[in-house]
């Protein structure tokens, strides 16, 4: 290999490796973020949100909009089950849904997209 591609390569792998490094971070990011909601939930600190001011303002089913409303309070998932009596995989359905209709990525973007409803601390 001559020098240019050799320089080339190098440059493609640390662009790589940068936006890998990139990735993981904005994951951390978003884990802490939501063990965050969790500790501020469970110190009675956390936000109460009503799923009819959810849905009304995102046009989500009001299944979707209770689990909306319960993950931006800090719950898991497994706590959703707990507290719905759904089964898991209809949990994490509504989260996919809920994700492609808000238009979010990651979880921690939906909890941040529904605290920042207008007035979204107060039930409608």
């Amino acid at each position: 290999m001559t020098t240019c591609r050799l320089l080339k390569q190098y440059i493609e792998n640390l662009e790589a490796g940068l936006t890998l490094r990139l990735d993981d971070l904005v994951g951390r990011l978003g884990a802490i973020e939501n063990d965050l909601a969790i500790i501020k939930t469970q110190l009675g600190e956390g936000p109460s949100v009503n799923p009819r001011f959810v849905a009304a303002y995102t046009g989500l089913t009001p299944a979707q909009s209770r689990v909306a409303a319960l993950l931006a309070e800090g719950n898991t998932v497994r706590d959703i089950v707990l507290k719905t009596g759904a089964k898991e995989n209809s949990v994490r359905a509504h989260i996919k849904r809920i994700h492609s209709k808000l238009g979010v990525s990651t979880q921690a973007q939906l909890v941040r997209h529904i605290l920042l409803l207008p007035l979204g601390k107060h039930g409608a």
